[in-house]
């Protein structure tokens, strides 16, 4: 429902300052010692984020960018240890999240570029248009 798309936030996690909001955060263990990952949502599409404002799109793109060098760092450490990555999904997700970002703005660039060529051509048109009246 368009109701809820509004409303989603752009991230669940809380917010950490300085180093270790870089630095990967592992799985925690549940009551019989198995690694509990935490629930991972799905990439921005492309209609939610043409909801959004200038402003909006560039907060998330520092959110996701951020969590892409976090995710490049996690995916390094991990092939270091020769373990398996954690939820190893979300890398594409936050790709395709930042190419929609780029794809919106780019909608929004084109759009503006023939909303001003019209503008000049109607411009042009009308001064053509007074300059024929004005010739005898």
């Amino acid at each position: 429902p368009p109701q809820l798309q509004r409303n989603r936030s752009f991230t669940s996690t809380v917010p950490v300052r300085g180093l270790d909001d870089v630095f990967v955060s592992f799985p925690g263990l549940d009551k019989d010692d198995n690694r509990v990952y935490p629930e991972v949502g799905r990439a921005w599409r492309a209609d939610e984020l043409r909801q959004k404002s200038f402003d909006d799109l560039h907060r998330l793109w520092w959110i996701l960018l951020k969590e892409r060098n976090s995710l490049l760092v996690e995916r390094h450490e991990a092939r270091s240890r020769g373990i398996q990555m954690m939820n190893p999904g979300r890398l594409p997700k936050v790709r395709k999240s930042m190419a929609r970002i780029k794809h919106v703005l780019g909608e929004r660039d084109r759009a503006q570029k023939l909303l001003e060529a019209g503008v000049l051509e109607s411009r042009t048109q009308t001064a053509q248009e007074a300059n024929a009246e004005a010739m005898p």
